[in-house]
């Protein structure tokens, strides 16, 4: 009745080493000041689609 059935986009997993530079960067930023990271671009990169480019559906 309308309803379409949607799967989540796989993506890859955090590895170790993935966990360990995160948390390193973490913590050379920790005492920067709002100042600091005002100089400061962060990019997000999700990928979205507005419209279905293909017609499947499960």
């Amino acid at each position: 009745m309308g309803s379409q059935s949607r799967r989540p986009t796989r993506v890859p997993l955090l590895t170790a080493r993935h966990k360990a530079l995160l948390l390193s960067w973490a913590r050379q930023h920790d005492h920067w000041t709002v100042d600091d990271w005002k100089h400061v671009a962060l990019c997000n990169e999700y990928r979205f689609q507005l419209c279905r480019t293909d017609a499947r559906v499960r």
